[in-house]
């Protein structure tokens, strides 16, 4: 588990916390949060929840890191932008997702002269 504990690391310091911020915010101990810190305890899904509700993250990028969920493809850039807006739609509320697929259909219809061939419907990556 060394992947989620340098990925926790740097996650509080994206967020300058430290390890007692996180169990304040998470509800984990302060004990558990160094062990996972120190790569002395692999994470559960009750902890990986808490985690991500802490740090304000989808939870299914919590449980990809602690390796209790598939990873996504690695290299595929598309692919990866992919799964984490999925991740966040899935967090969302019903009213937001309607707001997020209207704001997506404004983009793309500002974005994609069909007649050209160029734009978001011809987007490569």
């Amino acid at each position: 588990m060394e992947r989620f504990a340098s990925w926790l690391q740097n996650e509080l310091e994206t967020n300058g916390w430290d390890q007692a911020e996180l169990a304040r915010r998470s509800g984990i101990s302060t004990t558990h949060v160094s062990r996972l810190i120190n790569d002395q305890r692999d994470p559960g899904p009750d902890a990986c929840n808490r985690i991500a509700k802490a740090l304000k993250v989808p939870v299914m990028l919590v449980f990809r890191e602690a390796g209790l969920a598939a990873p996504r493809i690695l290299g595929n850039r598309s692919a990866d932008q992919k799964e984490a807006l999925l991740d966040y739609f899935e967090e969302l509320a019903a009213a937001d997702r309607e707001r997020l697929l209207g704001m997506a259909r404004v983009l793309y219809e500002q974005a994609a002269p069909y007649e050209t061939g160029e734009g978001a419907g011809n987007a490569k990556d």
